[in-house]
């Protein structure tokens, strides 16, 4: 083997490994990506799942707002009729 073929040999070699330490440090900032993306969509997943708590909680208590209402007119109608009747009775 001649020398210049054994530089072209190692000069072609160093090439390879820095395409590869290339393509090692794309994949680890790949990596670095996809578990940036993990913890967001885990973290979005949780805060839907709150959301969804507290509508629910809203739904309940939207019902029971509902339900008071409609007891506070049914006890002001009943007042405004024993009213009447009070009223005609004298």
């Amino acid at each position: 083997m001649s020398p210049e073929f054994s530089q072209q040999v190692l000069a072609t070699l160093d090439k390879i490994d820095g395409k590869i330490d290339a393509i090692k440090e794309s994949l680890s900032e790949h990596r670095a990506g996809i578990t940036a993306l993990e913890t967001w969509r885990s973290t979005a997943m949780e805060q839907v799942g709150d959301h969804e708590e507290r509508l629910r909680e809203q739904e309940k208590l939207g019902v029971k707002v509902r339900v008071y209402i409609a007891l506070v007119a049914a006890a002001a109608a009943a007042s405004g009729c024993a009213g009447l009747v009070m009223h005609y009775l004298k």
